[in-house]
């Protein structure tokens, strides 16, 4: 995970054992709420790692944390992702590009759902 984390040129703090408690705490909750409205895993995972990229909720670390929260996401519900820690960093970084900000969000969510799968 470090290595992928490297790969993501932005300065972002290592995350505390207490932040990383909450973050899968409220994946929990999340992922919960989701399936009951029967969202499939791949769209759930796609939908976490798009917003996250492409929401600019945080100043900073926007693509490290869909990394991470992909990352957790499926670990928490032991799978393995499809692809290389390689291609997510890629993933994440064409999808808070500037070259892809005219994509709709809905766009890449489907482009990220195929890509899970």
């Amino acid at each position: 995970m470090k290595s992928l984390l490297e790969q993501i040129p932005e300065p972002f703090p290592q995350p505390t054992k207490k932040q990383l408690k909450e973050l899968v705490g409220l994946i929990e909750l999340i992922n919960f709420k989701a399936t009951t409205i029967g969202l499939s895993f791949h769209q759930i995972a796609a939908e976490y790692f798009v917003r996250i990229c492409v929401g600019h909720k945080l100043i900073d670390g926007n693509k490290r944390t869909a990394v991470i929260v992909l990352d957790v996401f499926y670990a928490l519900n032991m799978k393995t992702l499809p692809f290389s820690e390689e291609q997510v960093a890629k993933y994440a970084i064409a999808m808070a590009s500037i070259q892809t900000s005219q994509t709709s969000v809905e766009k890449k969510i489907l482009f990220m759902n195929q890509e899970l799968l």
